[in-house]
């Protein structure tokens, strides 16, 4: 089975982007959600600040080099 995508550039860049990095985001998203999951699990006795989940938020998205358009 064989799909094509057709993006109108400039106008469709975006969703071109995000079509090309569709496997970044779903890594990203799956990371992130491992992250919190331990956070919940592991971190009963620890707190963690808004600042450092959000700092890891973009930690992931950088490493999985998604950035934003």
């Amino acid at each position: 089975m064989q799909a094509t995508l057709t993006f109108n550039i400039p106008e469709d860049e975006f969703e071109f982007e995000i079509a090309r990095k569709g496997g970044n985001y779903i890594a990203a998203l799956s990371e992130y959600r491992e992250y919190l999951r331990s956070l919940h699990k592991y971190s009963e006795h620890e707190t963690v600040s808004i600042e450092d989940i959000y700092e890891k938020f973009f930690e992931v998205l950088s490493e999985n080099n998604i950035t934003t358009i």
